[in-house]
């Protein structure tokens, strides 16, 4: 419940930061900054969800994933469906080359700094590429090479607590 109350506490503030500048922007790009500027709250104790489901002002200030309840979803399909519970024991088993590649990097990131790997930039391509959906091919990797991946720290590490 602690990194929930954490959780909504900084969507509450960037909420409040982004209506603090209405009065310095004009109406037609706040508009915009709202529509670009999507804030989305993981919340993992179901108590937290009924306090959510409770208070409207809070649930305003943006979208919320429940962990809790999505986990239970993809095991939910994956015994209603033969298929669907045969890709997903695919996914999550280590032997198998499914997301071999990027299980491999996201390991090594949660081993090196207990971060989340999101995605990544390559020196050679403009944008960056968050959860790709390529996870079964193999992507070669050189240290020296000028690739960037996109981590998401803990607080801890981030410097934020």
């Amino acid at each position: 419940m602690d990194s929930d109350a954490r959780n909504l506490t900084i969507a509450i503030n960037l909420r409040y930061v982004l209506d603090c500048r209405s009065d310095a922007i004009s109406q037609h790009r706040l508009k915009t900054y709202r529509k670009k500027c999507k804030i989305v709250t993981e919340i993992q104790d179901p108590k937290s969800e009924i306090v959510l489901a409770e208070n409207s002002s809070v649930r305003k200030t943006g979208s919320f994933v429940f962990t809790s309840a999505s986990e239970t979803g993809v095991f939910a399909l994956a015994i209603s469906c033969k298929a669907i519970y045969d890709l997903f024991t695919k996914l999550i088993d280590p032997a198998t080359n499914t997301g071999h590649v990027v299980a491999d990097l996201s390991g090594r990131v949660m081993n090196r700094c207990s971060g989340t790997l999101l995605g990544w930039r390559r020196s050679d391509e403009r944008h960056p590429v968050l959860n790709p959906g390529n996870k079964d091919q193999p992507l070669p990797w050189q240290s020296q090479a000028a690739d960037e991946l996109i981590i998401l720290l803990p607080a801890s590490q981030a410097g934020l607590e």
